[in-house]
């Protein structure tokens, strides 16, 4: 952290205010745990006894990234059966689909894939970078939340679950954005400084975020990574293609810094499983305000050569 958020500051220690935030939200967090996992298992048998008869009993957010990769597993563990939805904004890689794809199809989950128009994406994306905000991906973010409420309306399946989560996103300085859910200020940005129009982007107006899909609908948002219960053990955790030997092609970790600075030739080299392993378990444990809660690694590997 530094100066560039405008409400930062900084007390004898050297402590930022959102880190001495972080620390205090994080301990009632910490003590809430319990409670939550007992919530958890009541909305999973909720889900469960709602979507008898259903093909689908929630909505799976997945974009790709570390915490929706995990949110899928956690999901497939708790035995539901989701749609994964996930929305492509015209600057997927062929990499990345393949990232998605190989993800659901090795959970056994069904995949929907929305394409956004990528000149008006373009268009919308310029349109934030001339502004010069400081929140010039919230445009994405909004698109994700309108997508699956909207999936979870056509397929009248009242529960979501994303993997965002206070763990990885409670220390993001508000000052950076102005809120992802603020429909009127990304159209107002995209009018002052975009070129044509947005016919067909996904969006949420207020109403809808805030009365029609939670109250009149009775969608439910759940964060199933918040209610989720910390790991009893600290040992590192790989989920890896099972080949022989496996070229590293996609690895998304809270350390990754650190494992490129120890190991900085790794993306070039053939590692089996047992030396992938070897290797993350050899790394220090990062420093942090409170050491007991960091979560365990999770790597998610899929292009091979054998």
């Amino acid at each position: 952290m530094d100066t560039s958020d405008p409400n930062i500051t900084f007390d004898e220690n050297g402590w930022c205010n959102h880190c001495r935030n972080y620390a205090s939200l994080a301990e009632k967090h910490e003590s809430e745990r319990a409670d939550r996992q007992k919530a958890l298992y009541r909305l999973v048998e909720e889900m469960k006894v709602r979507g008898e008869g259903h093909e689908y009993d929630c909505i799976l957010g997945v974009s790709g990234g570390s915490d929706s990769t995990y949110a899928a597993y956690v999901v497939h563990k708790l035995g539901l059966k989701p749609l994964a939805v996930h929305l492509d904004n015209g600057w997927n890689t062929e990499l990345s689909e393949n990232n998605v794809r190989e993800l659901v199809g090795r959970l056994g989950f069904d995949l929907y894939t929305k394409e956004v128009d990528f000149d008006q994406f373009k268009d919308l994306q310029l349109a934030f970078l001339k502004a010069s905000v400081p929140d010039a991906e919230i445009r994405t973010d909004h698109a994700i939340w309108a997508l699956l409420y909207q999936v979870a309306k056509e397929r009248n399946v009242p529960y979501v679950i994303t993997g965002s989560n206070f763990a990885t996103e409670g220390i993001t300085p508000s000052a950076w954005t102005y809120g992802i859910m603020d429909w009127r200020y990304i159209e107002r940005v995209h009018r002052l400084f975009g070129t044509g129009k947005l016919r067909d982007f996904p969006h949420l107006s207020f109403f809808t975020s805030h009365m029609v899909y939670p109250v009149i609908h009775r969608i439910q948002w759940i964060r199933i990574l918040h209610l989720r219960s910390k790991r009893s053990s600290s040992k590192t955790k790989c989920f890896i293609h099972p080949s022989t030997t496996t070229r590293i092609s996609y690895i998304h970790t809270p350390i990754i810094s650190r494992i490129k600075r120890r190991h900085n030739t790794w993306r070039n080299r053939k590692l089996t499983t047992r030396n992938i392993c070897k290797r993350l378990n050899s790394l220090p444990r990062p420093r942090s305000i409170r050491p007991k809660q960091h979560s365990n690694i999770i790597i998610l590997i899929i292009k091979t050569k054998n």
